[in-house]
């Protein structure tokens, strides 16, 4: 396989997709969320009202705003969409792909798509669970890595993927 400079990483919540793009980042990789510019839109709006960021690494927290994430990224989507590929680095690694139309757009700007898959780990919501189901059936998941639980396993297998 030939370097890969665009790599998108699927999968529910707590796969290890942000560990699987670490060692991406550590090689000059920059990360790049759509639910990043999402938070981004309603921290205000959170902190205001919920008391905390939406940025939070409190599972309690995240578990709280996540309708919330997901209703903002339906209800703005086209102006997330936009802004995300508007600014698309050269060498990127996305750490959470959820839509056919993202992958779609993904894919004919160069980049790859992986799915994480950890043993145990199901869909945090409805929507989280019908969205990979979507993207399954777009046939663009290129590569599948299992995530037993060994970060070194995790990023031995992600660098060989994309040739590093």
């Amino acid at each position: 396989m030939n370097k890969v400079h665009r790599i998108a990483l699927a999968g529910y919540a707590r796969v290890g997709k942000d560990e699987a793009a670490k060692p991406l980042i550590e090689r000059g990789y920059t990360r790049v969320a759509f639910g990043d510019i999402i938070k981004r839109q309603v921290d205000s709006l959170v902190q205001q009202h919920l008391g905390f960021s939406a940025f939070t690494e409190d599972n309690a927290q995240k578990q709280q705003i996540r309708p919330i994430l997901e209703q903002w990224g339906e209800v703005n989507y086209d102006n997330i969409m936009a802004e995300f590929f508007g600014t698309l680095p050269q060498k990127a690694v996305n750490t959470r792909l959820t839509r056919a139309r993202e992958a779609l757009e993904w894919v004919r700007c160069g980049g790859v798509i992986v799915e994480i898959r950890r043993p145990g780990v199901g869909p945090a919501t409805d929507w989280e669970r019908e969205r990979l189901e979507e993207l399954r059936g777009t046939g663009l998941i290129t590569h599948v890595i299992e995530n037993n639980g060994r970060i070194e396993n995790l990023a031995d297998k992600m660098l060989q993927l994309v040739g590093v």
